[in-house]
C-alpha cells in the first residue's frame, strides 16, 4: 500500500461522501455509479461490510493497483464537471516514501481536475522545499509569512544610541525589582504607565537598558511578553531624536515578536502604503500610518502583554513631543483585551511634569541611588 494509493483512495471517498449527502441529485448519482469500474464499485461498498474498518481498508488498498485507484477517481470526477469543488491537500512536505512519484501523481491529478472540472479551487500547502517548489512551479505560489517579513524590512531602523550606553556596575541596579512603584507597575494585570525621572548624568539610560535587557528573565509572569524599546538621542542626529524613528522601532519589535499583530490591522495598512508607493520596493511609511498602527493596540483582540520602554524623552523632537505623549497615554487607557505597559525615562521636562498625575508609578532616580553611590565610594 503506497502513499499514492492512499491519496487517490481518500479523494475518491470524499467524492462518494459528498455525492451520497446530496439527495436532490439522486438520479445523477445512479448514473455516476454505473460509470465506475468494478474497483470503484468495490471501494464504494467497502464500508458496508461487517469487517472492522481498518481491516477492510487495508485489504482493499492492498488488492488494488495505483492505476485502478486512478481509474476509480477519474470516473468519480467525470460527473462533477459542472459542480463547484474545493480540494485542500495539506502537508505535502511530510511525504517521504515514493516522494518523487507521489508529487508527479498529485501534479497529474491537479491538471486533470482543472481540465475536467473548471470550477474547482485547489489549495496545496507545505513547508518551503526545493523539490516541491520545482514540482509545482507552474502553479501560483504564496510563501508563508513572506509579506510580514517584507513589512518588517520596511520598518527596520538602527537605534544607534543603545549600543553606546554604559553597562551597570555589578549588582548596582538590583533595587529596581523590589522598588514599590516598579512592583506595582509590573504586577497589575492592567495597562499602566511608569515615569522614571532623573537629573542629567544620574544613570537613567543605564537603568533603562538594564531593565529592558533583564525584564523577561527577572519576571516569570512576563516571559511570553513582547518587549519593544527605543532610546532617543539628541547628539546622535535628527533620525535618533525623531518620533517617526521611535514608532518604526517600536512597531518593528512588536511585529517581529508577535506574528498575529500583522493580521490585526498591520496587513491592511501595509498594503495601502505599498499601493500608494507604486507597488515596488520597500514601503516609505507615512507618519500618520505609524501612529494609527501603534494606537490600534487598543483594539487588539489577543490577550498579550506589551512592554514599551522609551528612554530619554527629553532628547526627542520637541515639535510633536506632546502629540506622541498623548498617543502613549491614549493607547494604555483604552486597551480592551491586551495589556500595554509603558516605561518612560526622562529628565524633568514640562511636557511630562504637567501630566505626572496621569502616571500610575513614579520613580525619582536620585532618591533611589544614594545607597548605590555610597557603595561605589566605599
Amino acid at each position: 500500500m503506497s502513499i499514492i494509493q492512499t491519496f487517490l483512495y481518500t479523494l475518491r471517498e470524499k467524492l462518494v461522501e459528498r455525492r451520497e449527502k446530496d439527495t436532490e441529485r439522486l438520479e445523477r448519482t445512479l448514473k455516476w455509479r454505473e460509470k465506475t469500474s468494478k474497483w470503484h464499485h468495490q471501494f464504494d461498498t467497502c464500508f458496508k461490510s461487517n469487517d472492522p474498518p481498518h481491516t477492510t481498508i487495508q485489504q482493499t488498498l492492498s488488492e488494488a493497483s495505483t492505476n485502478e485507484h486512478w481509474t476509480a477517481l477519474q470516473a468519480a470526477l467525470d460527473v462533477e464537471q459542472e459542480s463547484e469543488m474545493s480540494v485542500v491537500i495539506d502537508g505535502l512536505d511530510s511525504v517521504q516514501d515514493y516522494r518523487y512519484d507521489f508529487l508527479n501523481k498529485v501534479h497529474e491529478f491537479i491538471q486533470h481536475l482543472l481540465r475536467r472540472t473548471p470550477k474547482t479551487k485547489i489549495l496545496l500547502t507545505s513547508r518551503l522545499q526545493v523539490d516541491l517548489e520545482a514540482a509545482f512551479s507552474d502553479l501560483p505560489c504564496i510563501e508563508y509569512d513572506k509579506e510580514r517579513k517584507e513589512c518588517l524590512a520596511s520598518l527596520r531602523f538602527s537605534n544607534s544610541r543603545v549600543g553606546k550606553i554604559s553597562e551597570e556596575h555589578q549588582g548596582s541596579l538590583e533595587w529596581i525589582w523590589t522598588n514599590d512603584q516598579c512592583q506595582k507597575w509590573l504586577e497589575t494585570d492592567a495597562s499602566r504607565l511608569l515615569y522614571l525621572q532623573g537629573k542629567p548624568g544620574s544613570g537613567k539610560s543605564t537603568l533603562t537598558k538594564y531593565f529592558a535587557n533583564h525584564l523577561l528573565e527577572r519576571q516569570p509572569n512576563v516571559k511570553s511578553a513582547i518587549v519593544a524599546t527605543f532610546f532617543y538621542s539628541w547628539r546622535e542626529g535628527e533620525a535618533q531624536r525623531s518620533h517617526y524613528s521611535m514608532l518604526r522601532s517600536i512597531l518593528y519589535a512588536i511585529l517581529d515578536q508577535h506574528e498575529a499583530f500583522f493580521y490585526h490591522c498591520f496587513q491592511r495598512e501595509y498594503r495601502c502604503q505599498l499601493q500608494e508607493g507604486g507597488g515596488g520596493g520597500l514601503v516609505g511609511w507615512d507618519y500618520s500610518s505609524l501612529k494609527r498602527l501603534l494606537s490600534s493596540l487598543r483594539y487588539h483582540t489577543v490577550p498579550e502583554r506589551f512592554y514599551l520602554i522609551i528612554d530619554a524623552v527629553d532628547e526627542s523632537d520637541y515639535s510633536d513631543r506632546r502629540e506622541i505623549l498623548d498617543l502613549l497615554l491614549r493607547t494604555w487607557s483604552e486597551t480592551k483585551t491586551c495589556v500595554v505597559k509603558t516605561f518612560v525615562a526622562s529628565r524633568p521636562v514640562v511636557t511630562l511634569e504637567r501630566r505626572i498625575s496621569e502616571f500610575h508609578s513614579f520613580i525619582r532616580l536620585q532618591d533611589e541611588t544614594q545607597l548605590d553611590i555610597l557603595n561605589l565610594a566605599n
